[in-house]
């Protein structure tokens, strides 16, 4: 019997912070003897609003458009869409709104705004609607098929994390 990570290709988890931002990746090993290490990336969008004027939406697509032009052969782009009937969050907004509301006045309608979200909730109505996009980045064991200085950091790390 083997242990359960075995048969995960599921390497190690990874925080970086890149140019003032922080950046976390799942480290894959690929290849029939794991020779391979694909970095997956993941990214939460706020979407593409449904009232956008047709010169905001083709502006969109062209930036989109743009950017899967410079995704390279191989790798993958996993789009994650999801909603679900729950309003923790929402709830939680307005609890501190109605917290910090300077009257009276205010303090009702932030109630009233809760029972509200609370209503649509439990009716299937409210469903927040959630994008996750999903990159994969590989990189090829040996330092010779590294084309730029990050890759080069990267195969020179692996070489050193498998000796």
């Amino acid at each position: 019997m083997t242990p359960f990570e075995d048969a995960l290709n599921l390497a190690a988890m990874v925080r970086i912070e890149l140019r003032g931002r922080q950046v976390g990746a799942y480290v894959l090993t690929k290849g029939k003897n794991r020779e391979h290490l694909c970095f997956v990336f993941g990214f939460d969008c706020r979407g593409i609003h449904n009232t956008l004027t047709d010169d905001q939406v083709e502006t969109v697509l062209s930036q989109l458009e743009s950017g899967l032009k410079d995704l390279p052969n191989g790798e993958r782009l996993t789009i994650h869409l999801g909603s679900f009937s729950a309003d923790c969050k929402r709830q939680q907004d307005l609890a501190q709104l109605t917290h910090t509301a300077p009257n009276k006045a205010l303090k009702f309608l932030l109630t009233a705004e809760r029972a509200r979200v609370q209503q649509l909730t439990q009716q299937g109505l409210r469903k927040p609607k959630f994008l996750r996009l999903y990159v994969t980045y590989t990189v090829q064991t040996g330092a010779e098929g590294a084309q730029d200085i990050i890759e080069k950091v990267i195969s020179r790390g692996e070489t050193l994390w498998k000796s």
